[in-house]
């Protein structure tokens, strides 16, 4: 009879390890939290001949070209702004400054001519408005605004 028990007793031990051993892991939690927009990529937007105001898909600055570039469409509508530097100022847009503002549009380029300001800089993200009169087209007029284009 004590063999009985001594092999109830671990038939009884080693049922109660597989069925702890085998226990199902919790499942990993679901990330409920709403995406950011706008923060990391920032807020670039436009209006070409005083029309409606249109916001670029992302816009990114580059500390070392000091270039800042925004996109809508895909890609099918750029902005590429070569400047001086990426420091708060006014910068004056024209060939013979240096500093470039090219909108594209499809396959056609529009360069400005006009100023752009950048009102803040805080090493990771660029603030500011800018005003050009564009060459060549039915496009003449181009002003916008960025806010929080992260700096890279």
């Amino acid at each position: 009879m004590k063999k009985v028990y001594l092999r109830l007793s671990f038939f009884i031990a080693i049922s109660i390890m597989v069925f702890t051993a085998c226990k199902k892991d919790d499942p990993e939690p679901i990330d409920t939290s709403t995406p950011t927009t706008g923060s990391s990529k920032g807020d670039f937007k436009y209006a070409l001949n005083g029309g409606a105001i249109l916001t670029a898909d992302s816009s990114k600055g580059y500390l070392p070209n000091t270039t800042i570039f925004a996109f809508k469409n895909n890609a099918n509508t750029t902005f590429e702004i070569n400047l001086s530097a990426l420091t708060v100022g006014v910068y004056g847009i024209s060939s013979s400054t240096g500093n470039q503002l090219t909108y594209s549009a499809g396959s056609t380029d529009y360069n400005g001519v006009g100023s752009l300001t950048i009102s803040s800089n805080n090493s990771s993200k660029l603030s500011g408005s800018f005003s050009c009169s564009l060459s060549s087209g039915t496009l003449t007029g181009l002003t916008g605004t960025f806010v929080d284009v992260p700096l890279n």
